[in-house]
């Protein structure tokens, strides 16, 4: 792929032939070379996967004229046909990309560019990360009740003093009961919690009862050890050991207090992330409220206004004149404009009340000779297609797919052109070379066609490919294929034309 086009000579500059559509970036050179070298016809073909098939868009910028006329051209084979001829802007080469890539999609399964397929939400598993610090308590030896915690075993000192029951010399010792630490001398049983010096359950005559308590310990203890320092006769018992700490709140857990008390409450925040949301823009966009420009226009306008740039008392004004403009509205909101819509925002009359609504007229007293109690249909807006226009749209489209003139690929190819850049979805269509106009209205002179009886479904297929092969309308074609109109036979039934 070459960068820099061919040399400059006479009024005809021929780019190298790609095997694919081209790039995005070949669009803006050949506008460029188009701007600067005014009346040269610059062409930028390529092939397709189909045999012979070769399409050629050129661009040609007339002296005097205010935009180039971008044109289409298809050549299979001896055949050769122009699908269509638009002047484009520089703030348009996207959309004429995207019309390009649509009349482009041959029958042998090219594949659509990855700008116009519409992304799927990809929805993303989080794994709960295990909390550092942590460390489960270990569970009781022996399924004893007895639970230890994290601090070392209590070091006993009188761990020397043979238990109850046990005194006579030589007997063998049964072993420590389960979840006690181990003795602290070899050949001595640990010695209950509860049996310390002076504590009832003693038996009389034990060594070291009356006197020092280290005696018992001090005669077994095995040569070159140094004696253990006297202690108190009634020491108190060991504090018990401490719980190990509550694992951490998981991430999606809130604990609130409430009140003084100090009372906690959880509240789960999986159930606000689960909550589905809609953005307002996105909504009138969808609707076909709004067009793209318009929804880009009114976020440029709010921003704007939360950077102190522009007064809200203006921001209407400012967008009913350039809502056109897209996201360059700020370029035309100069300080001449923006000083002129202040003006205007002063003396502009204050606006009326709102009229209360009034109970709609009874049927016998107001009601027109002849007429019922039909609810008044709500206005439709300038630009805004009505609920039977789009009926009648969504009828004619129908047809087209069962006459095979279009797919549901391209209908929805062409919503998503319509989402990002706005405009009517026929129009779309007509601009990408799926259909003419005339074979659109032919669709719609057929349906109520069919539905009185007057022509079979077969025979409106034959009608809609001959207008879309031959490029007439309906009446043309009825009278080149040397049928009978039934429009012509039955006028009492106020067909459409």
């Amino acid at each position: 792929m070459q960068s820099q086009p061919p040399p400059k000579t006479g009024n005809r500059l021929r780019l190298d032939i790609q095997n694919q559509l081209p790039p995005y970036h070949m669009i803006d050179l050949a506008y460029t070379e188009s701007k600067t070298r005014r009346g040269c016809l610059v062409e930028i073909p390529w092939r397709t996967k189909k045999p012979g098939q070769m399409f050629t868009l050129t661009c040609q910028w007339e002296d005097g004229a205010d935009l180039p006329v971008w044109s289409l051209y298809e050549q299979s084979g001896e055949d050769s046909k122009m699908h269509w001829s638009k002047p484009f802007g520089s703030a348009d080469l996207q959309l004429l990309y995207d019309m390009a890539a649509m009349s482009a999609v041959d029958a042998d399964g090219a594949k659509i560019p990855d700008s116009l397929k519409a992304k799927e939400n990809q929805k993303l598993e989080v794994t709960p990360q295990p909390q550092p610090g942590y460390v489960p308590p270990p569970s009781p030896a022996g399924g004893s009740d007895f639970t230890q915690g994290t601090m070392p075993a209590y070091n006993n000192p009188y761990g020397g003093y043979p238990p109850p029951g046990y005194a006579m010399p030589g007997q063998m010792y049964p072993p420590p009961m389960p979840g006690y630490p181990p003795p602290p001398m070899p050949g001595y049983p640990p010695m209950p919690q509860q049996m310390y010096p002076g504590m009832p359950g003693m038996m009389p005559g034990m060594p070291g009862m009356p006197g020092d308590p280290n005696a018992w310990m001090q005669q077994g203890m095995a040569p070159g050890m140094a004696p253990m320092a006297p202690m108190a006769p009634a020491m108190p018992a060991p504090a018990p050991a401490p719980l190990p700490p509550a694992p951490p709140p998981a991430q999606t857990a809130m604990t609130t207090p409430v009140g003084d008390s100090g009372v906690f409450r959880r509240i789960d925040m999986s159930l606000i992330s689960k909550t589905q949301t809609l953005d307002l823009g996105t909504l009138l966009l969808n609707a076909h409220l709004i067009k793209q420009n318009t929804l880009e226009a009114a976020l440029k306008i709010q921003g704007m206004v939360d950077d102190g740039k522009l007064d809200p008392e203006i921001a209407p004004a400012a967008l009913e004149r350039f809502h056109s403009e897209g996201s360059r509205i700020d370029a035309y909101l100069t300080g001449d404009v923006l000083e002129k819509m202040r003006d205007k925002a002063k003396n502009a009359p204050p606006a009326p009340p709102p009229r209360p609504s009034t109970p709609a007229p009874s049927s016998s007293s107001s009601a027109p000779a002849g007429g019922g109690d039909k609810p008044a249909a709500a206005p439709v807006k300038k630009g805004q297609k009505s609920p039977e226009e789009i009926q009648k749209i969504r009828n004619a489209f129908d047809l087209l797919k069962q006459a095979g003139i279009i797919t549901d690929t391209d209908i929805q190819t062409a919503q998503t052109v319509l989402r990002k850049h706005g405009g009517d979805i026929v129009e779309i269509l007509v601009s990408a070379g799926k259909f003419d106009k005339n074979t659109f209205e032919a669709a719609h002179i057929v349906r109520p066609l069919i539905d009185a009886t007057l022509m079979k479904l077969e025979q409106a297929i034959i009608v809609l490919n001959y207008c879309c092969r031959s490029r007439v309308d309906f009446d043309t074609a009825i009278d080149e294929m040397g049928w009978q109109n039934p429009r012509k036979l039955r006028t009492d039934l106020n067909l459409e034309k």
